[in-house]
Formats: C-alpha cells, structure tokens, sequence
C-alpha cells in the first residue's frame, strides 16, 4: 500500500503539491476564527447544570461584588525600607484612584479593587516586614478572555504613567502580577489578529519602575 502511493507521490508530485497548497490556501480563507469555534475560561466546555458551573453561578448571584474569576495583582514596594507614609498616600491617592476611574470605563472588567486601605481585608495586604502592599484588582471575566489583552494593555499604559509621575516617591517601585499576566500570553499565541507579539505584552514580562 505505502510502495503504491510512494510510486504515485513520486510520479505525479507537481500534482499532489498543488492539492495541497490548495487546501491550506482553502483553509486559510474560509476556516472559523478562533473565537467561533471556542470557549474561554476553564470551565466553560461544561454542561449549565454541572455542579461547578451551578456553583459559581450561585456565588456570583449571592455576592456579586466578591465574584471573581480571575485577578490582576499590583505590588508595591522598597528594596531595603518600610513603606513611608508619602508611599502610602500615593499609592491611595493615584493608583488606587487611577484603576477607579480605569473601573469606570464602559466594558470594564473590573469587579473590585482592594487596597491597604480597606477595613478587614486590607491589613493582610501587607507584608509582615511592611516593606511591600499589594493593590488587588479582581476582575469579572475568566483569565483566558481575550478582553483580558485589551485590559492588560491598558494596565501596561497605567503602570508607564504612574513610572513617569512627579509626585511618585523616590524608591518606591511597582511590578505586575496575577493570573491575566501569564495567561494573555497564551491568547495571543493563538490569535494572531489580535496584533500581538508571540510573547505577549511587554508589560506582561517587565517590572515597572
């Protein structure tokens, strides 16, 4: 069988490749995007009534504001001191309020935002040796959403701005973290339209300083 058809590739090659540039020039134009023939998240491919579907339903339903699928992480810290309290102010004062206003924009995937100034939650947001604080911003779509790219983009942008500010305090640094981070990645490996590098988001990568 394989003699027969080696005989007929070798015979009739200009043939064969022509049926097969063919086809790829076929399904390069006429397949599915990748959005049509998908689902994000984890748990998406499962039936409406699958008890971990039913459940996260029910949690989203009893605390709207508490659901949340996925998370971008802000850390802010110093090398070799305890926060100041000129961090602290700035931290309230533009970052916390800069991702507000980011909340507020129409399609935002922003759920709540957390900080050290919150009642209850936020003591735990700080390191024991109070060197570092993280802002948590937990968002209402899963981590595999390719909204998420456009978000993360726009957290890429607030970081830049918040880099260049003047009234950022000497010494106090701020890096990325958080599910979306590794996982916007993934999307753009396999969604090529969206213009990203096969690498993602350079602020996906970096620390911002």
């Amino acid at each position: 069988m394989f003699r027969a058809l080696g005989s007929v590739v070798s015979r009739h090659w200009p043939i064969v490749m022509a049926v097969w540039l063919f086809g790829l020039a076929a399904g390069w134009l006429f397949a599915p995007s990748w959005q049509a023939v998908t689902k994000p998240g984890e748990t998406s491919f499962l039936p409406a009534d699958s008890p971990s579907l039913r459940a996260s339903e029910l949690f989203r339903e009893a605390f709207p504001l508490d659901y949340s699928p996925s998370s971008v992480v802000l850390i802010c810290y110093r090398d070799q001191a305890a926060l100041e309290e000129a961090d602290k102010d700035f931290i309230k004062n533009h970052v916390v309020k800069r991702l507000n206003e980011l909340a507020l924009q129409d399609g935002s995937p922003i759920n709540t935002i957390r900080s050290f100034a919150d009642k209850g939650v936020g003591a735990l947001l700080v390191s024991p040796d109070r060197q570092a604080t993280l802002v948590v911003v937990a968002l209402n779509i899963p981590f595999q959403d390719p909204r998420n790219v456009v978000f993360m983009g726009k957290i890429d942008k607030l970081l830049a701005q918040l880099g260049s500010d003047q009234d950022l305090p000497s010494g106090l640094q701020m890096a990325v973290a958080g599910v979306p981070r590794r996982d916007v990645i993934w999307i753009a490996r396999r969604q090529p339209a969206l213009g990203l590098s096969r690498d993602g988001p350079s602020s996906l990568s970096l620390s911002c300083f």
